[in-house]
């Protein structure tokens, strides 16, 4: 009955927090959400779209832009290929045909003339044809021969003869030879073999004109951004729209040796070809470059989610403003029943779910105003009958509230005695749940101090190792240090044999200048005696020179060796440090396991005495079981008395209670009826 009491109490209240939401969910009306549910199911339909679309086209343009990049290095390649392979056509050719025939061989009459009119009538001969050569293949911008005994024939560019006579210390394959010097200038070199006499005469030098080559890579057109051009077998820019280093990671890529590949790395497609004389041509493309139309899709896209929310923001507008004003008018009938206007009805329009909410309204209303006139009836009725009901139950209170005195004195003593009982019982069971803790602690202790002993033991053992490594390494440092002193004696010793060979060049030179003195003397007799004492002077001279070039050789290894048995003393001296710390941590270890062998022994007897407090603490508890149950034998037979007037005692106070919270809610009741306008 007091629980229905109560919850007509609360009938008020449910509705002040309905009023608080619905005035939160005014904040955001039905026509807003309409509209939002329409901007929603348009927009993100074609947002899911775009972002499906957009990463796999992004994806698919990606690869196609890699296998594109690949097949235009590759053609490239091939004109690079054919760029190349004419230049050494067309060298060949000229060697062949025009300098090397076998009827009119020009580099075989220059070489055997000895007339030096002809000689320089075959030298002409073959400076038109380089000439000749330099103009009619647009390729070549130069050529020169460069002979075996250093003479040039010709010229390419603005070469020194110093720099011309270097290409005769380079070393040319059967294939030829690609060589850029420090000009960024390039050459073509090819051996030239007489086709009479089969011998070696030097190399044909071609410059090559790189012109044709840069402007066909040039003219490539890619994306924005894009670069493509060609380097060397040492990955040197050579030609074409390049940046001025190459980059890490084309270094990276270049060091793998592939003959193509094409990867995208740190937001750039790197491509590139290699030809068949080494070089590589490269294409650098900017991801960003290949990913702007996939940009500018976005961007179309966006536009169009925005002109379609706009386009639902009125759809919904027109479609909501048909129905809300229907319900604005029935929020403000509610309105006027929630404050307890119960005469208030809606005027029902239409024949759809709005006429039917209407329609519901205003039965509801009638029916909530016919129950608020019957429960005003009741509620006078029920006002009279709670004085009555409440008057008699103070009295039954007052009636057991003495029997509960008289009994509550019987059971106190046996309850503070189950107390203490079981107080006792609960301090020895956290007794043992103390004891088999400490039990459990030691046991980990034990276990893990078995494991940190075995570790540190392995380290001992390999800190021994360490130190007979050491001691081996010391050893061989002193045996090289005394090589290198053998050495430095050996030097020393070769000293003694110089100064020996630079007196022999002395007394040489002295008996040379003699001998010249006397052939002098002689006359046109002693003028072959002359000749040979001044072949003989001229090799004490050079004798001398060289044991000078000897000696300081000697002096650099002397120096040298002086430097490494300083090195080696050092290192020794190192090596004796590194023995000494190696020698104090094996002796540390060894003393942290004698520890841990006490420890051990300690953490045993510690388990064995929390092991006989085990069995102390069982026998205690037992004692005090035995005492709880006899005492609380005792005090149920009271308790159950106690609990049988208690209950009679709380069920009357109960009743009274029930009978003035009657009252109190039957006049609260009556003031809200009165609210209500009926």
């Amino acid at each position: 009955m007091k629980e229905g009491i109560n919850g007509s109490l609360k009938v008020r209240k449910p509705s002040t927090k309905i009023m608080e939401k619905g005035s939160k969910t005014r904040k955001k009306s039905i026509k807003s959400r309409l509209i939002i549910s329409y901007v929603l199911f348009a927009a993100i339909p074609l947002l899911i779209v775009n972002m499906v679309a957009s990463g796999r086209f992004t994806t698919t343009l990606r690869n196609t832009s890699k296998q594109l990049t690949t097949e235009m290095v590759k053609q490239a390649r091939s004109n690079l290929n054919y760029f190349t392979n004419d230049i050494q056509k067309n060298v060949s050719k000229f060697i062949l045909n025009s300098l090397n025939d076998t009827s009119n061989n020009l580099l075989n009459k220059y070489i055997s003339a000895e007339d030096s009119n002809k000689k320089m009538a075959a030298l002409n001969d073959i400076r038109k044809l380089l000439a000749g050569i330099t103009a009619i293949e647009k390729n070549i911008s130069g050529a020169m021969i460069v002979q075996k005994d250093g003479t040039v024939l010709g010229t390419v560019g603005t070469l020194s003869e110093e720099e011309k006579k270097a290409f005769g210390t380079l070393e040319v394959s059967k294939d030829g030879l690609w060589y850029r010097d420090g000009k960024d200038n390039i050459y073509y070199l090819q051996a030239i073999k007489n086709s009479l006499t089969g011998q070696d005469n030097g190399y044909f030098v071609a410059g090559v004109n790189m012109e044709g080559l840069e402007d066909d890579l040039v003219n490539i057109e890619l994306f924005n951004g894009a670069n493509v051009y060609a380097v060397d077998e040492k990955n040197t820019i050579l030609c074409g729209k390049s940046p001025e280093t190459l980059s890490d990671a084309l270094n990276t890529l270049l060091a793998t040796k592939e003959e193509v590949r094409s990867e995208i790395v740190n937001k750039t497609l790197y491509a590139y070809a290699t030809s068949d004389n080494g070089w590589k041509i490269i294409a650098e493309i900017p991801e960003a470059a290949l990913t702007s139309s996939v940009k500018s899709v976005n961007l179309l896209v966006w536009g169009l989610v925005s002109i379609i929310a706009i386009l639902a923001v009125l759809v919904g507008y027109l479609v909501s403003k048909g129905f809300t004003s229907s319900i604005i008018e029935l929020m403000k009938k509610m309105k006027a029943a929630e404050g307890g206007d119960l005469t208030v009805q809606v005027e029902a329009k239409g024949q759809d779910e709005m006429h039917m909410l209407c329609v519901s309204f205003n039965n509801m209303i009638v029916n909530i105003k016919k129950l608020i006139e019957e429960t005003k009836d009741v509620i006078h009725t029920t006002l009279e009958n709670g004085e009555v009901l409440s008057s008699n139950t103070e009295k039954s209170v007052e009636a057991f509230e003495q029997l509960a005195t008289s009994i509550g004195d019987i059971t106190a003593g046996s309850t503070r005695q189950t107390e203490d009982a079981a107080t006792s019982s609960v301090v020895m069971e956290a007794l043992s749940s103390s004891i088999q803790q400490v039990r459990s602690n030691t046991q980990n202790v034990f276990e893990n101090t078995k494991g940190a002993r075995r570790m540190i033991e392995d380290a001992t053992d390999s800190i021994e190792l360490l130190n007979k490594t050491m001691v081996s390494s010391i050893s061989m440092s002193d045996e090289i240090k005394a090589s290198i002193l053998e050495l430095s004696m050996l030097t020393k010793s070769i000293e003694q044999i110089m100064s020996l060979v630079d007196g022999i060049s002395e007394q040489t030179n002295l008996l040379a200048l003699n001998a010249s003195i006397e052939a002098a003397r002689a006359g046109e007799v002693g003028k072959g005696f002359a000749v040979v004492a001044h072949e003989v002077r001229n090799l004490a001279e050079q004798s001398k020179q060289s044991t000078g070039n000897v000696r300081v050789t000697l002096n650099t290894i002397q120096q040298q060796t002086t430097q490494a048995v300083q090195l080696v003393t050092k290192s020794n001296a190192i090596f004796k440090e590194q023995e000494h710390a190696v020698q104090k941590a094996y002796n540390a270890f060894n003393e942290i396991i004698d520890r841990l062998k006490n420890i051990d022994t300690e953490l045993g007897l510690v388990n064995h005495q929390a092991i006989d407090m085990q069995q102390l603490r069982d026998d205690m508890s037992n004692k005090i079981e035995r005492i709880t149950m006899v005492t609380e034998e005792n005090a149920s037979a009271t308790e159950e008395v106690n609990a049988l007037s208690e209950e009679q005692k709380n069920v009357m106070k109960k009743l009274s209670a029930m009978a003035l919270e009657l009252n109190k809610v039957m006049d609260c009741l009556d003031k809200s009826v009165k609210h209500f306008k009926v």
